[in-house]
């Protein structure tokens, strides 16, 4: 008689090695999704900045004002036929640490508010960029 199936030695044989693979790859795949999640964040803040500086160059270099406006899940700045906006990806979301939610870009490239846009991620601070009355300069917590 031909012997069908596995014995039951074989059969934890293969579980064992198959937990062993597993767990490697578990410890493997943690760190990549938090990686994953910093670059994540960091080109968001990067693209924010972005937008802030293309509409201070902006201004600048056309000598015009511009208007802008920090909402809850997207910043823009716009002109008469002039606008730009970036919008975060889900689960972001801004905040700003005073209730200014509009500001203006003079036609040398300065921003008329001071404050900090705060970007949360699922309701944690991820960073903050501090805008200064009269500074050339954004900086980044």
């Amino acid at each position: 008689m031909r012997k069908k199936g596995f014995t039951l030695i074989e059969i934890i044989c293969a579980l064992a090695i198959l937990s062993v693979f597993a767990a490697t790859t578990m410890t493997i795949i943690k760190p990549m999704i938090k990686i994953s999640k910093e670059q994540e964040a960091q080109t968001v803040v990067y693209l924010t900045e972005d937008i802030l500086c293309y509409g201070k160059l902006y201004s600048k270099y056309n000598e015009t004002y511009l208007n802008g406006v920090i909402d809850k899940k997207k910043i823009y700045i716009y002109a008469s036929g002039f606008s730009r906006t970036y919008e975060l990806p889900k689960g972001y979301e801004y905040y700003t640490s005073n209730s200014k939610k509009t500001f203006k870009i003079n036609s040398k490239g300065e921003i008329d508010i001071s404050t900090t846009i705060y970007l949360k991620f699922e309701g944690e601070n991820v960073a903050g960029i501090s805008i200064t009355v009269g500074s050339e300069t954004l900086n980044v917590k």
